[in-house]
């Protein structure tokens, strides 16, 4: 009976000792809810973990990417907007009937 009262101290909830008059299948009934008790507790804090490392990737997401994408976004405007300006140039030159060669 040592058992059983060492289980029904560490869980929560479930008196343990009533499976006691029931022999060898109330302490297998004792054991199998203490471990999934134990198993529980383990998903929880796993779980806990995991939150936590997410909510840290999160915030380095916040601080480091966006601004790198901001700053990338403003580079990649900038570079079409340079790109518009030589085509239309280029398009001028020839309509002028000048390679657009010539005016570099």
């Amino acid at each position: 009976m040592r058992i059983v009262e060492l289980l029904t101290a560490e869980t929560v909830g479930v008196d343990l000792g009533q499976f006691g008059q029931y022999g060898v299948l109330g302490l297998f009934c004792s054991v199998m809810l203490w471990v999934l008790w134990r198993l529980y507790q383990r998903e929880l804090t796993r779980a806990d973990r995991l939150e936590a490392k997410n909510e840290e990737l999160n915030d380095a997401i916040s601080e480091k990417v966006i601004p790198l994408l901001t700053t990338a976004t403003a580079v990649i405007q900038e570079f079409q907007r340079a790109q518009r300006e030589d085509e239309l140039r280029r398009l001028s030159a020839l309509d002028r009937g000048r390679h657009p060669r010539d005016e570099v």
